[in-house]
């Protein structure tokens, strides 16, 4: 998976906001965060953490289906 990933490139913000994501549990089932929390540690407003991460998983998503 490393390697899968590895070449996928995201804006510095959208990694932040990603990484972050993960770290405190988002893609946790069930969440441990929500969208709220997160917009709230980075003290960015909601839309913002929605279009960065949600922007972030479409380059993952690309990335995987270009290997199948």
């Amino acid at each position: 998976m490393l390697t899968l990933f590895g070449s996928v490139s995201v804006r510095p913000e959208q990694s932040r906001v990603l990484e972050l994501a993960a770290g405190k549990g988002y893609y946790e089932t069930p969440r441990e965060t929500t969208l709220d929390d997160i917009a709230a540690e980075l003290d960015w407003p909601r839309s913002t953490v929605s279009y960065r991460l949600r922007q972030a998983e479409a380059a993952l998503v690309e990335a995987y289906m270009s290997t199948l």
